[in-house]
């Protein structure tokens, strides 16, 4: 509703989340709602649709993860130990 985009995560699964999944779905939320730190992204809300939590996220542009491990700019050991150590920090 902010004209901006996001990323959503959400639940896995066809069926309605349980109640044990929507505590646990919400706690994660929160607890990621309380960091505030230049290498965490930000949640800018939490909700549901149909029985199914979602997080809107910050977005950021480009690939996964995964993929900049194996072939990005985090292929070499010292690159990947490098981002270990400002994730950790």
């Amino acid at each position: 509703s902010l004209n901006r985009p996001v990323a959503l995560k959400m639940t896995l699964g066809r069926t309605r989340a349980g109640r044990k999944e929507l505590i646990r779905f919400l706690a994660e939320a929160e607890v990621a709602a309380a960091v505030a730190h230049p290498n965490v992204v930000r949640v800018y809300d939490y909700g549901e649709h149909d029985g199914h939590p979602f997080m809107a996220l910050e977005f950021v542009p480009g690939g996964t993860l995964a993929e900049a491990l194996v072939t990005g700019e985090f292929a070499s050991p010292r690159a990947a130990a490098g981002l270990v150590r400002a994730v950790a920090a």
